[in-house]
C-alpha cells in the first residue's frame, strides 16, 4: 500500500502542475502554524483549520470533539474522561494519568498537558488549527502525532458587544452561553464568557445491591459542565500589547461505564485450585473454568448470550443499547483553573518579541468500573492534583524579509500528586481463605521539569524554491517518590458465610470494605487513613509496602527540514522530514503491589521519524485541493495492557505507518460550500523485540484504514435575513483495540457512519438574531470507544490459561459512545449585540 500511496500523490502533483488557476474566490484562511500569520495554502504542512462558526455548525462543544470532523484523526480513549486523540495513527493508549499524550492540545498557545483536558468546554472560540505530524520544533515534546491549537475571541477595544445563547434538546440537554465585551477607555477592554451545559445520561444503570435496591448512579453518562473565561487587553502603545487571561472549567457528571458480556460457560463458570477460587499457583493442579462455546462474536446489543456468564455465573449482557451495570460511584470530576499573561512588542524594524507566562491547577477524581457486571470485580480510581507553570520567550524576524527566523526559550514545571487505586475481591487471605476485598494502590509524587531552546529559519533558494529548518533542544528531568501497597481488612468474617472457599463473587455480600459502600468514591485520603489505621479494621499489609526514589533524565534534539516549491502561482508542492519524541515516565500500576515486577522501572521515551510529500493547489477559482502522503517509523512505542495475566507498561521497538490525506473545498454555486476530507492509513508492528505484548505485522490500535468527512453549507438569502443549511457526515472503517491476533476477536470496532444536520435562521437589521435547529446522529450510530476489557482469552478454551497472574473479571467490555443509537435533537436562540 505504501508504494500505491506515493504513486497516487505523484499523480496528483503531475495532474495539477499544468493547471493555471484564476483569481481565487475561495476565502483565504490565515493560520499561525509556524508562529506567523500566513494563508493556509502557503504553509508547507498538512493541516486543517476551522473558524468558530464552523465549529458550532459541527456541534463541537469540547476539546476532544474536533476528532469528529477531521480525516485520519480518531479517539484513543481509555475512558470517557481520559480521552486521548490520535492523528495519523499516532496517539497514547493508556489509562494512567501520569502518561503524556502524543498529540499536544493548546488553548491560546498554552499547553493543556493533562490527559483530562478533553473535558474542557469549547466556547467563544475564534478558530482551531490541527497540525498533522511531529511538531516538536515549535510546539515542544509530546507532539509526535501533531498539535491542536484553539484560539479564543480576544477583547475588542472599539465596541460594546456581547452574546446570549440558549439551547434545549432531548435527554433534558440545556446550554447557556453568555459573552460580554466591554471597552475601558480607548486602550483597554475586558471580555467575559461563560458556558453552562447539562444533559441527562442516556444509559440506565441496572446494578443492584443485596436487597435488590439500586446501586450506583441511576443514569450513566450525565453531563454537568461549567466553563468561564475572563480576559483583559491593554494596548500600551501602538506597537505593544498586554493580554491577561483567567479561565476555569468544572465537569462533574457521571461515567457511562462499560457494557459487558461474560466469557465463561454457565455449565462451569467457577475456577477452583485446591478449594481456592480464582487464584493461580503454577505448582498446583488448576481445575480450569470453561470459556463459553457460544461466545462466537462480540455484540453488545444482543440479549441472546444465554450461555455466556462472568465468574459468578451472572450474565451481564443486557440486550439494550442504553442499559449497563456499574456498581461504582461513577465519579467523573475534573476541575481546571488557570491563567496566563501574554506580552507582545513589535519593533520598528519589523521584529516581534513575545512572552507567555502561564499557570494551571487541575483536580481529578475518576472512578472507572471496568468489568461491566453486577458485582465487585475491578474498580479503578484516580485521585490527582496537577500544578503546572510555564514560561516562553519568543523573538521573530521581519515577516517580509527574504530570510525569516525565530528563536525561543521554553521553561515548564509540573508538580503531580496522583493516587491510582484498584478495589477488587480476593479469595486468598488468612483465616481459612475467607474472601476479602483488597485495594492495591500507588501514590506518585512527581516533579517534571523541562527546558528547551528552539529556532526555525526559512529562506529562498530561488524565486520558487524555499527551505525551512527547525531545531529544538530539550532537557527533561523527572523525579518522583512512588509508593506501593495493598490496603485490606481481614478482621470481620462475612455474616452470611464462614467459609468462603466455595462461594462465588457476589454483590449481594456484606463484605463491604470497612463498611464503605461500593458506590462511594475511594480517595487518596481513605488510603492514608488505612495506612494510619484510622479507618476501623483497615490497614496496609506490611509485606506489600514499597517506596521507590525514581528519576529519569532526557536530553534530545528534534526538528524538521522542509522544501517547498511554487509550481504555479496557486500551486505549492513540498516535502519534509520531521523527528519528534514523547518523554517516558514511571510505573503507577496499582496491581504492581501484587505482582511486584517492574514497579521500580521507568518506561522509555518514544521517537517518531516522519517523511511527507504534499501539494496545495487552487485548481480553479472555486475549487481547492490539498493532498499529502507520509511514511512514519515509530521507535519504542509506549503502550499499556494486560499481558499474560498482568497489567504492564512496555515499549515496542519498531512500528511503521503509511498514509494519505486528500482534502477539497468546492464552491459549485453562489452561497454553496462543499468540503471533503479523505484519510487512508496502513500500520503494522515491525519488531516486537521478544515481547508478548504485540504480534509482528499486526496493525496498531485505533488506526482505521479509511476515514472520510463531508460537509455541505448552503445559504438562502432574503431581503433582511437568510437561512443557513448545514449537513455533515463521517465514515470510519473498522479498527482494532488490541496488538495481538488472538485478542482481535474481542477488540474489533465495527465501522461507523455518522450523519448530522442543522438549520439556522438569521434575522434582524444586522442579522443579530438566530434561531437554530440541530439534529445529530441521524443514522443512530452505535459504537465502542474502548473495547476488549481487562481479560483476554481465545475462544473455546479454558479461563486463566496463563502461568501467572489473576483472572480480573471474566468479561469482555465495550465503552459505548455518548449517543449510542440515539438521535439527538436540539433547538437554540442566539442573540448578538
Amino acid at each position: 500500500m505504501r508504494s500505491k500511496i506515493y504513486l497516487l500523490t505523484l499523480c496528483i502533483v503531475s495532474l495539477f502542475s499544468e493547471v493555471n488557476a484564476n483569481e481565487n474566490d475561495i476565502e483565504v484562511i490565515e493560520v499561525t502554524a509556524q508562529k506567523r500569520s500566513r494563508p493556509i495554502q502557503d504553509v508547507p504542512i498538512s493541516m486543517q483549520a476551522f473558524d468558530g462558526e464552523a465549529l458550532e455548525n459541527f456541534g463541537a462543544d469540547d476539546v476532544k470533539s474536533i476528532l469528529n470532523i477531521l480525516s485520519n484523526v480518531s479517539s484513543n480513549a481509555s475512558s470517557d474522561l481520559n480521552s486521548g486523540i490520535t492523528i495519523r495513527g499516532v496517539g497514547t493508549n493508556n489509562f494512567h494519568a501520569n502518561v503524556n499524550q502524543a498529540v499536544g492540545v493548546y488553548i491560546d498557545e498554552v499547553s493543556m498537558s493533562s490527559p483530562f483536558s478533553g473535558a474542557i468546554g469549547l466556547f467563544d472560540v475564534h478558530a482551531v488549527e490541527v497540525l498533522r505530524g511531529p511538531q516538536n520544533s515549535l510546539f515542544g515534546r509530546n507532539t509526535t502525532g501533531g498539535a491542536i491549537n484553539y484560539t479564543s475571541n480576544k477583547p475588542l477595544l472599539d465596541e460594546w458587544s456581547g452574546r446570549v445563547k440558549i439551547g434545549l434538546g432531548n435527554a433534558n440537554s440545556q446550554e447557556l452561553l453568555t459573552v460580554l465585551n466591554a471597552p475601558i477607555g480607548k486602550d483597554m477592554a475586558l471580555r467575559f464568557a461563560h458556558q453552562s451545559q447539562r444533559k441527562d445520561g442516556l444509559f440506565k444503570n441496572l446494578a443492584t445491591d443485596n436487597n435488590a435496591q439500586p446501586l450506583g448512579k441511576t443514569n450513566l453518562g450525565d453531563k454537568k459542565r461549567d466553563s468561564s473565561r475572563l480576559q483583559f487587553k491593554w494596548e500600551l502603545q501602538s506597537n505593544s500589547e498586554l493580554l491577561v487571561n483567567w479561565q476555569s472549567a468544572k465537569t462533574d457528571g457521571s461515567k457511562m461505564g462499560y457494557k459487558a458480556m461474560g466469557t465463561r460457560s454457565v455449565d462451569d463458570p467457577y475456577l477452583f485450585i485446591n478449594g481456592k477460587q480464582d487464584y493461580i499457583d503454577a505448582s498446583e493442579i488448576d481445575d480450569r473454568a470453561l470459556i463459553s462455546p457460544l461466545l462466537t462474536n462480540v455484540n453488545f446489543d444482543s440479549s441472546s448470550r444465554l450461555n455466556t456468564v462472568d465468574r459468578n455465573g451472572f450474565n451481564p449482557a443486557t440486550g439494550n443499547k442504553h442499559q449497563a451495570y456499574n456498581v461504582s460511584s461513577g465519579t467523573a470530576l475534573v476541575e481546571v483553573e488557570g491563567s496566563f499573561i501574554k506580552a507582545q512588542h513589535d519593533f520598528d524594524s519589523g521584529m516581534q518579541f513575545l512572552s507567555i507566562t502561564s499557570a494551571n491547577n487541575i483536580k481529578v477524581n475518576n472512578a472507572e468500573e471496568l468489568s461491566g457486571t453486577n458485582s465487585l470485580q475491578f474498580i479503578a480510581y484516580q485521585d490527582g492534583r496537577y500544578q503546572q507553570i510555564s514560561q516562553e520567550f519568543r523573538l521573530l524576524s521581519n515577516d517580509d524579509a527574504e530570510f525569516n527566523w525565530l528563536v525561543g526559550l521554553y521553561l515548564y514545571q509540573e508538580n503531580m500528586e496522583l493516587y491510582t487505586i484498584v478495589r477488587r475481591f480476593n479469595y486468598i487471605g488468612p483465616s481459612g481463605n475467607i474472601p476479602r476485598e483488597i485495594m492495591p494502590f500507588n501514590y506518585l509524587d512527581q516533579t517534571d521539569k523541562d527546558i528547551s531552546i528552539y529556532g526555525q529559519t526559512s529562506w529562498a533558494l530561488s524565486n520558487k524554491l524555499n527551505a525551512t529548518v527547525g531545531l529544538r533542544y530539550s532537557k527533561n528531568d523527572k523525579t518522583a517518590e512512588s509508593t506501593f501497597g495493598v490496603a485490606a481488612n481481614y478482621n470481620t468474617p462475612p455474616s452470611n458465610n464462614t467459609n468462603g472457599s466455595n462461594i462465588p463473587f457476589n454483590t449481594a455480600t456484606d463484605l463491604i470494605f470497612d463498611n464503605v459502600p461500593l458506590d462511594q468514591f475511594i480517595s487518596g485520603e481513605f488510603i492514608e487513613s488505612c495506612r494510619e489505621r484510622e479507618a476501623g479494621g483497615c490497614f496496609v499489609v506490611p509485606s506489600t509496602q514499597s517506596l521507590y526514589e525514581l528519576e529519569q533524565s532526557l536530553s534530545e534534539i528534534s526538528g524538521n527540514v522542509i522544501l517547498d516549491y511554487q509550481l504555479k502561482p496557486n500551486t505549492l508542492i513540498y516535502t519534509s522530514y520531521s523527528r519528534g519524541f514523547k518523554s517516558g515516565g514511571f510505573d503507577t500500576r496499582a496491581l504492581a503491589s501484587l505482582f511486584g515486577d517492574g514497579a521500580e522501572q521507568a518506561f522509555k521515551p518514544e521517537f517518531l521519524d516522519a517523511y511527507e510529500l504534499g501539494i496545495k493547489t487552487n485548481i480553479t477559482s472555486n475549487f481547492q485541493l490539498s493532498a499529502a502522503s507520509f511514511f512514519y517509523q515509530w521507535h519504542d512505542l509506549q503502550t499499556f495492557g494486560v499481558f499474560e495475566g498482568q497489567p504492564q507498561y512496555v515499549n515496542i521497538p519498531l512500528s511503521e505507518i503509511v498514509g494519505l490525506e486528500l482534502e477539497t473545498k468546492w464552491l459549485p454555486a453562489p452561497s454553496l460550500d462543499v468540503q471533503t476530507s479523505l484519510g487512508l492509513l496502513q500500520s503494522e508492528v515491525v519488531d516486537v523485540g521478544g515481547l508478548t505484548a504485540a504480534d509482528e505485522t499486526h496493525q496498531l490500535t485505533n488506526t482505521p484504514e479509511t476515514t472520510f468527512n463531508l460537509s455541505v453549507n448552503k445559504a438562502i438569502e432574503f431581503d433582511s435575513s437568510y437561512v443557513l443549511l448545514h449537513l455533515d457526515s463521517r465514515y470510519v472503517s473498522k479498527q482494532l483495540d488490541s496488538l495481538t491476533f488472538d485478542r482481535d476477536f474481542y477488540s474489533e470496532k465495527s465501522e461507523q457512519f455518522w450523519l448530522n444536520a442543522s438549520v439556522g435562521y438569521y434575522f434582524g437589521t444586522e442579522q443579530q438574531y438566530k434561531l437554530g435547529l440541530q439534529l445529530n446522529n441521524i443514522t443512530k450510530e452505535s459504537h465502542c470507544i474502548d473495547m476488549g476489557g481487562i481479560d483476554f482469552f481465545a475462544p473455546n478454551t479454558s479461563a486463566d490459561s496463563s502461568s501467572t497472574g489473576i483472572d480480573l473479571a471474566s468479561t469482555v467490555t465495550c465503552l459505548p459512545s455518548e449517543t449510542s443509537g440515539q438521535q439527538m435533537i436540539g433547538a437554540s436562540f442566539d442573540y448578538h449585540f
